[in-house]
């Protein structure tokens, strides 16, 4: 059988890893190991247009649908949505805020803020939530079940002036085993490459571990500066952007290949070396500031 031979195959690829959105997560950790997670998540225009028309074959249906845009997203919806997340988090976390956002060119999504007291009980899921559709009428916006453990991100702190902060990263194990594999292609049709690029269109999934004062030093991930830290330091763990990936003929043939995946911790292990993927694969990264 040939791999991925049907568009259902590569929409519900799409759907495992969150859905088609663009997701930044910053975990912000202060020197007393207090802190903050942000979580802003962006609705794909692909996404956006598959169900709006979604919504408009069941309204010619006559069926009904509690699929309602970003736009008709109610507060209570949006506060369903975070508190299901705030769940997974661990202890002595606590949901600031969270409300609709649109970004610069047009794209609706939800920005969520949490506050956490000790980052050493904080756990962090990397899976995206949906923010297309209220809790309520969506098995996309919190997962239906507690997720794998290669999908929550845990940390060891030593607080001070000269604090330390060790990241667990939980896909690493995975990603170990299958880099010893050497590169696997399929042969697409010319109707499947289309399809996936499509679905695949604007997806972004990137993870930032972010420090009072900015970081000074750390044992892996990526060093860049922090635009919301007037040019400080900060460290990316993953960015999977698989929008660029779908680009490159040869990437796309190397994506097919891989075979479907189960969550976005998985295609983290799977998809590491493709173009415009960025992912830390040892099994912890230690941070200081």
């Amino acid at each position: 059988m040939r791999p991925w031979a049907s568009a259902i195959a590569w929409i519900g690829v799409a759907a495992t890893m969150g859905g088609c959105v663009d997701s930044t997560t910053t975990v912000l950790v202060r020197h007393s190991g207090s802190g903050t997670v942000t979580e802003e998540v962006y609705v794909t225009k692909p996404m956006e247009r598959m169900m709006n028309t979604l919504m408009t074959m069941a309204s010619a249906l006559g069926t009904s649908t509690n699929a309602t845009s970003r736009s008709e997203t109610g507060a209570d919806a949006l506060r369903a949505v975070g508190e299901r997340r705030l769940r997974l988090m661990g202890e002595g976390v606590s949901l600031l805020s969270i409300g609709s956002v649109k970004r610069a060119d047009g794209a609706n999504g939800v920005k969520c803020v949490y506050s956490f007291a000790d980052v050493g009980k904080l756990k962090v899921c990397v899976e995206p939530f949906h923010p297309l559709l209220p809790a309520e009428a969506s098995t996309l916006n919190a997962l239906p079940a507690p997720p794998a453990a290669r999908s929550m991100l845990t940390f060891s702190f030593a607080s001070g002036p000269n604090a330390k902060l060790t990241v667990h990263v939980p896909w690493a194990q995975e990603a170990a085993s299958w880099g010893m594999r050497g590169p696997v292609t399929a042969t697409l049709s010319t109707e499947e490459s289309a399809l996936l690029r499509h679905v695949l269109d604007g997806f972004r999934a990137r993870l930032f571990i972010a420090a009072e004062g900015g970081v000074t030093r750390a044992s892996g991930g990526a060093m860049e500066d922090d635009p919301a830290d007037r040019g400080r330091r900060r460290v990316a763990l993953f960015d999977l952007n698989l929008g660029e990936t779908v680009r490159d003929e040869t990437a796309v043939a190397r994506l097919a290949g891989i075979g479907p995946v189960e969550d976005l911790a998985q295609a983290l292990a799977r998809y590491q070396g493709l173009q415009g993927v960025r992912v830390e694969t040892r099994e912890s990264v230690t941070i200081e500031f």
